[in-house]
């Protein structure tokens, strides 16, 4: 959100400006992207002129935040430190503001976000924006007192309809329904078309015991005229549509909010929309209202109907055979909730496609197609690690994957390319551009989440043993969309799989569901399979020694450079060539069969046979691990998994081999790229390769 502070652009800046809001109105990408590199190369030259010039580095900073080129609060962070003695109170001002914007916006640094609002107050305590945006991040991370009292700083201030709904949303939430109505309906008296003002009123009328449901039909019909304005005033409808603040709220909230006030036949109404025997969560508060109307017909009906479709299943007219290998092709159609952390009220999408979710989804397959008495067969499916491409315009064909030990510089170098370092081969604490440099450049995990959110699925959170919400009025579930990617690229995903033959056809194309939400419009995917085929690749022997040889080669480069700086600890018999480095690099997430992980090498070490785990020493120096909780759901059971402790995608776990013990190893390190490590593998979990081919030392980009 923009914040209410003076901004001083020169007109070279402007025009940049201008040509990037133009450029944003296209579908294509593609030319928004040109035009913002081009500014962000405009205001390098910039610094260059005018290096003390605060409105340009904070412009920089913003630029290259959404560019994703280099990081923002690392930039307007040492520009602050450098220049803090010469700083105007204004400009440092303008900095901690802008700096808790970044903060804000990248998630997970909330309290550093705070900080820098509060030293921002500190020197204006005058600005209501910035009382407006600190109650923001405080409600965000549930500090309410805290949240509560600056936003009435900010309402005193100003009387701007964004504080005031602001301020009324936290009412909600600290059940001050009374007070947040009376704001809601001030706010409705002068903007009578926002349908988030109609819904929270609504939700204060309930909770203060007015149920009647003549207000949720009034925020309906509000609904109703909206979506009606697309087709017979359109420039309305996208006014409408873009304002501050609007949110849609579909039928599926709508039916909630009659649950709640105990209206269990319009609740019927709407839900009845929803196919319940997909998912058995959505079945329960729909039973319950049929209960409640003394609908037993209906529910008998219902559950007829299941054991029905159950039955049908387990007439075995259907059979298969057994496993074979095949490809597959994999595209989304639909956006996909795939759920990830989880902090109350907030679901964070998971950074990657797991196999399990895709054999998930085969298996729902069989069970919905007449193949449940052949459910031992369809718990044998095996599945591979899940690889993401993409097709660009030109019909070009990348794999996106990064290892978790790829480095890059923090600041675009020589002609604004960065420079990038894989540490599972170099031993350079910093990137250097000469041989007389004493400081070199600092390098950042040059990370790549394979799936990022797109948009948050809104939801009313009810409880249902009391029937009512919970603490949370609201959650918020992230979603990533693959179905129309910018820049014109095209998002599939392959890998192999093991299923009984005779479950589908080769070369025809077929509709599954994957991750949450697959009744509202959520998950659905389209998957190919092809007849399988052995891709020639090199050996291990070839990858351990291409990859010891790039070692080899930055040694030299490291003596050559450092005169004073010794050897990493753990690296002085793989300098002297004695020893071999071997890679573990994760292709999938990997469950460790452990309660807790604390050293992931040594541990990974004692799944294995104990002559072969023996010839292997743990190189911390050269390991990257990342890791995680992972939550599941099973079909079979219609049950929650237990949370598992997952050595996460891209992890790297480097081990030294003294080089008489190679040869020895070798077929043992086959078996683990053939059979995987850990817990899960015919789910796709613990998918490894050994010593991948390092494509980024030193790399421009």
């Amino acid at each position: 959100m923009k914040l209410d502070i003076e901004v001083k652009l020169n007109e070279g800046m402007k025009k940049y400006i201008y040509k990037i809001w133009e450029k944003l109105e296209n579908e294509d990408r593609t030319e928004y992207d040109v035009a913002l590199e081009n500014y962000r190369k405009y205001l390098l030259k910039e610094t260059v002129k005018n290096p003390e010039d605060v409105s340009v580095v904070c412009q920089l900073a913003g630029v290259c935040y959404l560019s994703r080129k280099c990081d923002g609060i690392e930039i307007l962070e040492t520009f602050l430190k450098r220049n803090f003695d010469i700083l105007t109170e204004d400009e440092k001002f303008r900095m901690y503001a802008d700096l808790a914007y970044l903060c804000e916006d990248r998630g997970c640094m909330e309290e550093k976000a705070i900080d820098y609002l509060e030293k921002a107050i500190k020197i204006n305590s005058n600005n209501a924006d910035i009382y407006y945006r600190l109650a923001g991040i405080c409600f965000h991370v549930k500090m309410y007192q805290k949240s509560l009292e600056n936003i009435e700083i900010a309402c005193k201030m100003s009387d701007e309809a964004k504080y005031s709904y602001g301020y009324a949303l936290i009412l909600i939430q600290n059940k001050e329904y009374k007070k947040a109505e009376k704001i809601l309906d001030n706010l409705l008296m002068e903007d009578s078309n926002n349908i988030k003002y109609h819904f929270y009123r609504v939700l204060c009328k309930i909770y203060l015991g007015n149920k009647d449901t003549e207000n949720i039909e009034k925020l309906l019909e509000k609904i109703k005229e909206f979506e009606m304005l697309e087709k017979t005033d359109y420039e309305k409808y996208l006014n409408w549509l873009t304002y501050e603040g609007f949110h849609t709220f579909d039928e599926d909230v709508i039916k909630d909010l009659y649950y709640l006030c105990g209206n269990y036949e319009k609740y019927c109404k709407y839900a009845e929309n929803v196919n319940f025997n997909l998912e058995a969560n959505y079945m329960a508060p729909y039973l319950y209202s049929l209960k409640q109307l003394d609908k037993f017909e209906q529910i008998d009906k219902i559950l007829k109907e299941v054991k029905s479709k159950n039955n049908y299943k387990n007439q075995g007219i259907k059979k298969l055979n057994e496993l074979e290998k095949y490809k597959y092709i994999l595209n989304f159609v639909e956006p996909a909730v795939l759920q990830g952390k989880v902090n109350k009220n907030e679901v964070a999408l998971r950074k990657s496609l797991q196999g399990s979710s895709i054999r998930g989804a085969i298996i729902q397959y069989g069970l919905d197609n007449g193949f449940e008495s052949e459910i031992e067969k369809l718990l044998k499916i095996k599945i591979s690690e899940v690889r993401k491409f993409v097709r660009k315009d030109k019909n070009e064909i990348k794999e996106e994957f990064k290892l978790a030990s790829g480095f890059k510089t923090k600041y675009p170098i020589e002609a604004d390319k960065y420079k990038k370092i894989d540490k599972a081969v170099s031993v350079m604490k910093e990137y250097k551009v000469n041989e007389k440099d004493e400081n070199g450049i600092k390098l950042e995990r040059d990370s790549l989440a394979l799936l990022n959110a797109t948009g948050t699925e809104l939801s009313i959170k009810i409880d249902e043993k009391t029937r009512t919400t919970e603490e949370s009025l609201l959650f918020s579930t992230e979603y990533t969309d693959l179905t129309n990617v910018a820049n014109k690229e095209e998002v599939f995903f392959k890998g192999n799989v093991e299923i009984p033959k005779g479950l589908f056809e080769i070369g025809k194309k077929y509709e599954l569901k994957i991750g949450k939400y697959k009744t509202k419009g959520f998950g659905k995917v389209e998957i190919e399979f092809k007849k399988f085929t052995d891709e020639n690749d090199k050996n291990i022997g070839e990858r351990i020694k291409e990859l010891n040889d790039e070692i080899k080669k930055d040694f030299k480069e490291f003596d050559k450079r450092n005169d004073k700086e010794k050897v990493y600890f753990g690296d002085k018999l793989l300098k002297e060539e004695k020893q071999k480095l071997i890679t573990f690099d994760f292709l999938s997430d990997m469950i460790l069969p452990f309660n807790e992980v604390s050293n992931v090498g040594k541990q990974i070490l004692e799944l294995f046979d104990e002559n072969f785990g023996e010839k292997l020493t743990l190189n911390n120096r050269r390991t990257f691990v990342n890791v995680e909780k992972l939550r599941g759901y099973n079909i079979i059971n219609n049950s929650r998994k237990m949370d598992e402790i997952v050595i996460t995608q891209g992890s790297v776990i480097s081990y030294c081999v003294d080089n008489e013990n190679l040869e020895g190893i070798l077929g043992y390190l086959e078996k683990i790229e053939e059979n995987g490590i850990g817990l899960r593998r015919n789910e796709g979990f613990g998918r490894v390769r050994i010593c991948s081919e390092r494509k980024c030392e030193k790399k421009e980009i």
